[in-house]
């Protein structure tokens, strides 16, 4: 297991776990979904091949409408 952090809070995943398993994981559409890795935004399309490694914090957003 590979300890992680996501949205503040701790989690333990499986290795080999990517940005898209965490999303799939955390949120029913990926659609508005933004991934910071590490204070880094994680670009859609390295979500399938970005692994979580140990220590790695996740804060997975979504966009919300209104004013």
């Amino acid at each position: 297991m590979t300890a992680v952090t996501v949205n503040g809070q701790p989690e333990d995943v499986g290795a080999g776990t990517t940005v898209a398993d965490l999303v799939a994981r955390h949120r029913p559409s990926s659609r508005g979904v933004a991934v910071a890795r590490n204070e880094e935004v994680v670009p859609r399309s390295q979500w399938d091949t970005t692994p979580a490694a140990e220590g790695d914090r996740f804060e997975i957003l979504t966009a919300a409408q209104g004013g």
